[in-house]
């Protein structure tokens, strides 16, 4: 029988256990024991005295120079390298989690993930609560060196690592990501084959080496925004649409493109009231109180939202979310939807836009990308095209390279999205 059919998990009502590599461990279910609350005590009070900072610091001034088993440089490697445009974050922020409570407080689980005095929650008897210490410290942490962009609300908040279970092989849990990589880290840390601090100190210095390139990539396309020439409304507009075909996650991509516009007429003073920051989480707008990708706002009134929908152009399912979402909304003037290419607008549509507009006093607007910009031109009287055009593009670009935190603050890796709009520049604006 080889090794993975050996390996199970019995579950009783009140304890686990997990049979691997011919060995068992117990897991009880229950309040959280005396000595589990001082570890866990013990491993908060070292994260916030700046245990991890010290160490990133540290690589800074010197680098990563320890010997690393091949073996665990290829894991670490691996979990790396699992990290993509829309996934695998959550999963390497958990790893360094658990590699710093291994370094910390050696003798905790890492398998154990819920540890709680509450009587109406789950609790292992020896667990600790990683979500408390991943949003107070880790997620923190990797947001502050730009070592991993994560929602702030922290890597935990992925419902896939919530599940009652201890974190092994048989975790069956769908998780997007390096899985069963980290989960033979785990396995690895708690068998000890592998070194925690050493490991930790790599992975640090792994993802500080990827923030340094990604640091690179921005004066490159940096540069090239300045040297770009003959830069005209008509031209951003193209090279727009040539950065979203030949770029990855161009959905999300498109609106940070018409939040950037919007942002350059803010910047040269043609837009009044308050934009919304671009939303950080790519869930459905409806989840987070939100009408639109784009929200222009005077008070509490929404003056203007805009959704952006790439290479879709029939929006009747669209329109009737739309009349969901505003019969809850605060009052909206317009809201409207904006296409990279024509819309189609066939009756059952245009019937549609008046119902909503008389139920809720509402103007509706579909628009293809070049209608929009011309929009926003006349609404906002610019007086310079040229300037607003150039507007447009830095924004965009400033956008992408993680400088408008404020009013774009992107989690998503931009590194693709920054290679892409460097090259579409070099070629549209020579």
């Amino acid at each position: 029988m080889g090794t993975d059919e050996q390996t199970h998990l019995s579950v009783f009502i009140n304890k686990s256990i997990l049979f691997e590599d011919g060995s068992y461990s117990e897991f009880l279910e229950g309040r959280q024991s005396e000595n589990a609350k001082l570890r866990y005590e013990k491993i908060q009070e070292t994260l916030k005295a700046g245990f991890l900072d010290h160490m990133i610091e540290q690589l800074a001034c010197s680098g990563f120079s320890r010997e690393i088993p091949a073996a665990d440089r290829m894991l670490l490697d691996r979990m790396a390298e699992g990290i993509t445009s829309n996934y695998g974050r959550s999963l390497v922020a958990v790893a360094v989690m658990q590699l710093a409570i291994k370094v910390i407080c050696p003798e905790q689980c890492i398998r154990l993930h819920k540890g709680s005095n509450q009587a109406n929650s789950f609790s292992w008897v020896e667990g600790i609560s990683m979500r408390n210490i991943d949003k107070t410290h880790i997620t923190p942490f990797l947001r502050r060196y730009g070592l991993l962009r994560l929602n702030a609300d922290g890597a935990m908040m992925t419902r896939g690592l919530a599940e009652n279970y201890p974190y092994s092989d048989v975790y069956k849990a769908q998780l997007r990501g390096p899985r069963k990589t980290w989960l033979e880290l785990v396995s690895r840390l708690e068998s000890r084959n592998t070194d925690p601090r050493v490991a930790l100190e790599y992975v640090l210095s792994v993802l500080q080496n990827k923030s340094d390139e990604f640091k690179n990539s921005c004066e490159i396309a940096m540069g090239a925004l300045g040297a770009a020439k003959g830069v005209t409304l008509p031209k951003v507009v193209r090279a727009v649409k040539v950065f979203l075909s030949n770029t990855t996650f161009p959905a999300r991509a498109f609106e940070i493109a018409l939040h950037s516009f919007m942002q350059a007429l803010f910047d040269l003073e043609y837009a009044d009231g308050y934009l919304e920051p671009l939303s950080q989480m790519r869930s459905a707008n409806k989840k987070h109180g939100n009408v639109g990708d784009i929200e222009l706002k005077d008070g509490c009134e929404i003056r203007e939202s805009w959704d952006a929908k790439y290479q879709k152009f029939y929006l009747g399912d669209e329109l009737n979310e739309l009349g969901d979402k505003l019969e809850t909304a605060s009052r909206v003037a317009i809201a409207g939807f904006v296409t990279d290419e024509q819309p189609d607008i066939r009756n059952d549509i245009v019937n549609r836009i008046k119902e909503i507009e008389d139920e809720f006093d509402t103007e509706i607007k579909i628009l293809s990308l070049h209608e929009w910009v011309e929009y926003q031109v006349s609404v906002n009287h610019v007086s310079n095209r040229d300037i607003l055009a150039s507007a447009w593009l830095t924004a965009l670009v400033e956008s992408l390279c993680q400088r408008r935190g404020e009013r774009a603050p992107i989690d998503e890796p931009c590194d693709t999205w920054v290679d892409s709009i460097t090259t579409t520049m070099r070629r549209s604006f020579k």
